[in-house]
């Protein structure tokens, strides 16, 4: 069995569906036509928002990933700068040591020694040392010092490394005195 609704319950509900007039003689839509016309006013407002939201948020996105290519990039070139580098100090080393062992044989009478040597040919295809070359110089002053004669030596070495385009140069000095 169904109830009835009461009167004042009947009055309530119908208040709410129909339109009220304000003071000004005006009417005014209930609740529930303002919640569906907003709605659909908010929704027009808004229509085309999320695009151009996409669209920052994909224009942010392409400039962090250009920004990372680009320091990744120059990260790769100073390590290969490095190492092209250091390939040229160690090329510099061996010149100047070839040229002391020249200069000053093993178990020999050192020697006066006025010159310059290159490196070998096959000195460029050492692993590690691939594309790599020196040039050594040795000069020699004759020098006494208390009654005894000495040899005064001055070593040079300047090394070159290259890989594609980048090239490197290096130079190493050195000094010693031995005795005659």
């Amino acid at each position: 069995m169904r109830r009835k609704p009461l009167p004042q319950e009947h009055s309530v509900h119908k208040a709410l569906l129909r339109r009220k007039s304000n003071r000004t003689g005006k009417t005014l839509p209930s609740v529930a036509m303002l919640d569906a016309s907003f709605s659909t006013i908010s929704l027009k407002r808004q229509r085309g928002s999320m695009l151009v939201t996409a669209l920052f948020i994909m224009i942010v996105l392409a400039l962090l990933g250009l920004t990372l290519a680009s320091s990744l990039s120059s990260t790769g070139n100073k390590v290969v700068a490095d190492n092209i580098g250091f390939r040229a100090q160690l090329a510099a080393k061996a010149g100047l040591e070839h040229i002391k062992a020249t200069a000053n044989p093993a178990g020999a009478t050192p020697l006066s020694c006025s010159g310059t040597i290159n490196s070998p040919t096959s000195f460029g295809q050492v692993r590690g040392l691939e594309g790599c070359a020196y040039q050594a110089s040795c000069q020699t002053t004759s020098t006494t010092i208390a009654g005894v004669d000495y040899y005064f030596y001055r070593f040079s070495s300047n090394a070159q490394c290259t890989a594609s385009e980048l090239i490197s140069t290096h130079t190493l000095t050195d000094s010693m005195m031995i005795e005659q």
